[in-house]
């Protein structure tokens, strides 16, 4: 079993992997969206996943999904932008083997999210996936929808996305999340608000329809225009778009 020790020595020489990738132009756009330029290196995401791969073609089969866990929990604990996102990319290989039990350390992962990038692959990449099997926990999503944390609203937001993709569609689920979110204040949280509502739209064009019309006299402006994206004119013209 791998221990938390050990994990952070294979985060190690995941770090030396990061570092000797690092591209400058790159560093200089991500930290213009990025509140602390302290947790990113500034590796691009094909790089990363590309050093994941790598790394599970070397160690997954001592690996089990125990020990890619624990490895994940220290990579969220280092609040790394490289580490987290290796995480997520490494987890997802490991999704359908995951329970509901692991929902109590995506919890705590989100804590350390400090960008959507971070809190978008983790939301729509993993949890979302957990999330389709197990509906009942969009209970803890609607609790997260009214909380301080702008990325623990944002990741609320985004892990719906996956409950209308590839084929799913649970617009109640979705809006029973969305709701308190519509008149969200913060920019990082409305963007991640109208995205789901527009792969709502695209599973069932009416029940997002239905929800924004519901909601337009509460709904910020943003979320009902980018939100309304995907639907068809005569329903963007009852919005008054």
């Amino acid at each position: 079993m791998l221990t938390p020790e050990n994990a952070k020595k294979l985060i190690k020489s995941l770090k030396e992997k990061f570092s000797s990738n690092i591209d400058s132009d790159y560093v200089k756009s991500m930290k213009n969206i990025i509140d602390d330029e302290n947790r990113i290196l500034g590796v691009r995401v094909p790089v990363i996943k590309s050093i994941t791969n790598d790394f599970m073609k070397e160690h997954g089969k001592e690996l089990d999904t125990n020990d890619l866990l624990i490895l994940a929990d220290e990579c969220f604990k280092t609040e790394g932008r490289e580490e987290q996102l290796f995480a997520v990319f490494a987890l997802s290989k490991r999704v359908k083997k995951m329970d509901r039990d692991t929902w109590k350390l995506i919890d705590n992962w989100v804590d350390y999210i400090s960008n959507w990038e971070t809190c978008d692959q983790l939301a729509t990449q993993f949890a979302g996936k957990i999330l389709l099997a197990n509906i009942d926990l969009i209970t803890d999503l609607k609790k997260w929808a009214k909380q301080t944390n702008v990325w623990r609203r944002r990741f609320a937001a985004a892990a719906t996305v996956a409950l209308n993709h590839a084929g799913h569609s649970n617009p109640t689920a979705t809006f029973e999340v969305l709701r308190p979110l519509v008149s969200d204040d913060n920019k990082m949280v409305r963007k991640a608000v109208a995205w789901a509502i527009r792969v709502a739209s695209r599973a069932d064009e009416q029940s997002a329809h239905q929800f924004l019309m519901e909601q337009k006299n509460i709904a910020v402006p943003y979320v009902l225009k980018h939100g309304s994206e995907k639907l068809s004119d005569p329903h963007k013209k009852d919005l008054g778009l």
